[in-house]
């Protein structure tokens, strides 16, 4: 695979009103951040346009702009009608003389609408003059997109983070609106990317990767680990960008990465879609089959998964079927058998736990499968079961887990009061033997930091690594936290992709033989693999 020329659409500088302290970032820190992820340049706006006042911001990433090469000026705008900005041409020459190369919007936080009677005028300017527009999905709706396309049809939109459970929304407006792009960083869904640009072309896809808040190594990785030709592969890391943006200021040209003396071997292969050949991966965190809330493109059963894995470098998976998350656990530690007899040396389980089973059934199914070599812990999930994990209808798995010696691998949500991080400190010592796998973490910064405080306290509580929402410098504040001996890798494939995931420990600022412990050191240990 090629070394990528990374052109990045959504990068903000200056600082937000609720921001993590380590995102306010000057602009040469977010350069030092390009060259370690090998991004020539990127499209900012200043984090003042957003909270603080439009015009002010405008002016400060011009300024900025003319002397950071690095970054090219978005502006963010407002409707003309109280006359806060111009209209027409009067508009687009406010952009040419602050070098705007896009435009970008936040209603929700500047209070107005998306529709025709607030922005008809504004859609029709940027059309006309070939302006593209940038908003954030939070911002807005499937049912605004579809009538901001509808009135300018040419008008070019480009969604930024828009998540992975958005196929059954966003297909139908791709195939209406030739205008419409995408952001693929939070779009990590199985087989997704290679989805959309088979189906309606690699054009609308456009590389991101939300620095300095979000993590430019995962969306690297996302990128270069998918199934897709290097042609495509190479549009979507910047020529897309580059081709639509606003041709009346400067052209953007995409300047030399920097040297980055923090890039080892591991960061250096993954950054150029390499194979990780003596790097052995485990996916601590994977599901198998459909799921009823969205849309999965690829093959998501075991053949699928493996070929998957295979394209990406992870050796070895733990599964729990997506049957068994739901309505059926038996179906799914069934399916799952199935699994590990196909293809023993890759795929291993998780004996899945409904809390809605007698007793005596949830004994006897952990009992069945204690025999079965393949199945090396036990797998709940709060929240599709709706019950807490520390329900007296637990308590029976719990006690077998702890009696075995085995790890138990449970969805947490930070706030959510069946599984918030800070309940299995409780669990933990009560059952000192099990080893508790918070999944996702909690999932949120504070989530995050929640599972360190816990597992800090408790011996036998591991990190997971497995998010769809991967922010910058986690990976670090986890080991920092608890040490790299407690954190393990995890994708959730193929609820969401298993590319990601990869790019986020690589980019991490680690010592390589943590590295190493993450991806699969650690993992092996715990489930005697």
């Amino acid at each position: 695979m090629p070394a990528l020329t990374l052109f990045d659409c959504n990068v903000t500088v200056g600082s937000r009103t609720i921001s993590r302290p380590e995102n306010d970032l000057s602009p040469e820190q977010i350069r030092a951040e390009f060259d370690h992820a090998g991004v020539s340049a990127g499209l900012a706006f200043h984090g003042h346009a957003r909270d603080y006042a439009p015009r002010i911001g405008n002016e400060r990433i011009s300024a900025l702009a003319a002397q950071h090469s690095r970054f090219l000026p978005c502006y963010v705008l407002l409707p003309h009608h109280t006359g806060e900005f111009p209209t027409g041409d009067a508009l687009l020459r406010y952009l040419e003389d602050g070098g705007a190369r896009a435009v970008r919007l936040f209603p929700n936080e500047h209070n107005f609408g998306l529709g025709e009677t607030w922005c008809g005028d504004l859609y029709s300017t940027l059309e006309e003059a070939g302006v593209p527009l940038l908003l954030d999905f939070e911002q807005t709706s499937w049912q605004e997109v579809d009538e901001i396309l509808s009135a300018p049809p040419a008008l070019n939109l480009l969604l930024l983070r828009v998540g992975y459970r958005i196929d059954r929304w966003v297909h139908a407006l791709l195939d209406q609106h030739p205008g419409l792009r995408l952001e693929p960083a939070l779009y990590p869904l199985y087989c997704g990317i290679e989805t959309i640009a088979e189906k309606y072309g690699a054009d609308r896809l456009i590389f991101g990767s939300g620095l300095p808040e979000w993590d430019a190594g995962s969306a690297i990785s996302h990128l270069q680990y998918a199934r897709i030709d290097d042609e495509a592969r190479c549009s979507i890391a910047g020529e897309n960008l580059k081709s639509i943006l606003w041709k009346e200021t400067a052209p953007a040209f995409l300047p030399s990465v920097g040297e980055s003396p923090e890039r080892d071997s591991i960061w250096s292969r993954v950054q150029t879609g390499q194979s990780l050949d003596d790097v052995h991966i485990v996916d601590v965190h994977a599901h198998m089959g459909p799921w009823c809330n969205f849309h999965i493109p690829g093959n998501p059963w075991a053949d699928g998964m493996v070929e998957a894995m295979d394209a990406c470098g992870i050796d070895q998976v733990i599964v729990a079927p997506h049957v068994g998350i739901g309505p059926d656990m038996v179906e799914g530690n069934e399916l799952a058998a199935d699994a590990i007899a196909r293809f023993p040396d890759r795929i291993f389980a998780y004996c899945t736990i409904s809390p809605h089973y007698p007793a005596a059934e949830i004994v006897a199914e952990l009992e069945k499968y204690r025999e079965n070599d393949g199945f090396r812990g036990i797998k709940i999930h709060p929240v599709t079961h709706d019950y807490p994990a520390d329900g007296e209808f637990y308590t029976p798995m719990w006690e077998f887990a702890d009696a075995n010696r085995l790890p138990v691998l449970i969805h947490t949500w930070e706030g959510d009061s069946r599984c918030t991080p800070s309940l299995f400190g409780p669990i933990g010592e009560k059952f000192p033997n099990a080893g508790i796998i918070l999944g996702h973490s909690g999932a949120t910064p504070a989530g995050i930091r929640e599972s360190i405080e816990t597992a800090g306290k408790t011996p036998n509580i591991y990190l997971d690594l497995t998010k769809s929402l991967m922010y910058r410098g986690m990976v670090e504040l986890m080991v920092e936290g608890v040490g790299a001996d407690r954190v393990l890798f995890g994708t959730d494939i193929p609820f969401i992709g298993n590319t990601g995931q990869i790019g986020h420990v690589a980019a991490a600022r680690l010592s390589e033989e943590d590295k190493r412990k993450i991806f699969s050191l650690n993992t092996r240990q715990l489930f005697g693999l």
